[in-house]
């Protein structure tokens, strides 16, 4: 989901306290603006949501909800391994707000790989993750 901390009732505490220079913070500004939104993967940005392990050959399911509004279409992206959505053997599964996706994994390459949305803008503001494929 993306969260529009620009909504926060903290944001000019924040300004406060954790600008350099409080009185040059432009609100309006469209730059602003963006870097306010947080783009998570259950909550959690660039990478920090843990517990993310499997083992080769285990069945996994994987329950994908896209939350919030007309901005959260989302592709949910696994590198590594495929997923079977619909029939199909994918890497990628449309997410659209308030609707949900359900897809099996069995995984078949070790490691530790990248799970993130491919929409450009949620990648840079955070929407990424990675999940491990122990032996």
């Amino acid at each position: 989901m993306i969260f529009d901390e620009n909504e926060s009732p903290y944001l000019d505490a924040n300004i406060r306290r954790f600008a350099g220079a409080p009185a040059s913070v432009r609100k309006t500004s469209e730059s602003f603006i963006e870097s306010n939104k947080k783009h998570a993967i259950n909550g959690l940005l660039y990478g920090n949501l843990e517990g993310l392990t499997m083992r080769r050959g285990e069945h996994v399911r994987w329950y994908v909800v896209g939350l919030g509004n007309e901005d959260d279409i989302h592709t949910a992206h696994w590198h590594g391994n495929t997923v079977l959505h619909n029939g199909q053997r994918v890497d990628t599964a449309q997410v659209l707000p308030a609707t949900s996706e359900v897809v099996d994994m069995i995984p078949d390459d070790v490691g530790t790989w990248l799970f993130h949305c491919h929409v450009s803008d949620h990648m840079a503001g955070g929407m990424v993750t990675r999940y491990t494929v122990t032996e």
